[in-house]
């Protein structure tokens, strides 16, 4: 029938297009030589090591989790021990500055991994930053680059119209950070 053959073609295009997609990712990524990381590091004496949050340090979550489920997305994923652990090591060598930058709100990241001493963090994709903890400082202290904008008032008018389109959007979420709103 029409419909039997429609499918079919449908089901053929998707194959094509995943399999294009597969050839090109391997084609255009260039996996890193440990060896040449390993030779520089250790041929340097000051290092400045900047990681991404998401998709590098925690499991980039899919946007399907929060299909209908609740308007805002918000990551929860933490690190796995062995990230903590070399996160941990890396940071306790005088000669590197580390840095973990995300996208995320302060309070995520925070949580996630602020407890590592010495690790520097930037939030709302560096508008928010912690500068590496000293000498055993309980308390992480915030700095905020003044871009001349009240976010919660832009929220406050904001987020109620996006609220109405992610409820009626299957798989959309709204990601709200210090200084940005995102859909």
């Amino acid at each position: 029938s029409g419909l039997q053959r429609n499918s079919l073609k449908f089901s053929k295009a998707i194959e094509n297009v995943a399999t294009f997609l597969e050839r090109e990712s391997s084609r255009a990524f260039t996996h890193l030589d440990t060896n040449a990381v390993i030779q520089a590091y250790n041929s340097t004496k000051k290092r400045a090591i900047i990681l991404d949050f998401n998709g590098t340090i925690v499991i980039k979550e899919a946007a399907g989790k929060y299909l209908k489920r609740e308007i805002l997305g918000t990551s929860g994923f933490k690190p796995p021990v062995g990230v903590i652990k070399a996160l941990t090591k890396l940071c306790e060598d005088p000669n590197n500055v580390v840095y973990v930058v995300s996208g995320d709100a302060q309070e995520n990241v925070e949580t996630a991994i602020g407890h590592i001493p010495g690790l520097g963090l930037a939030a709302s994709n560096g508008v928010c930053f912690s500068p590496p903890s000293e000498g055993g400082r309980a308390q992480r202290k915030w700095h905020e680059f003044d871009l001349g904008v009240d976010w919660n008032e832009v929220k406050k008018v904001v987020l109620p119209v996006m609220s109405k389109y992610t409820a009626r959007t299957n798989g959309s979420f709204i990601k709200l950070t210090h200084s940005s709103i995102g859909w």
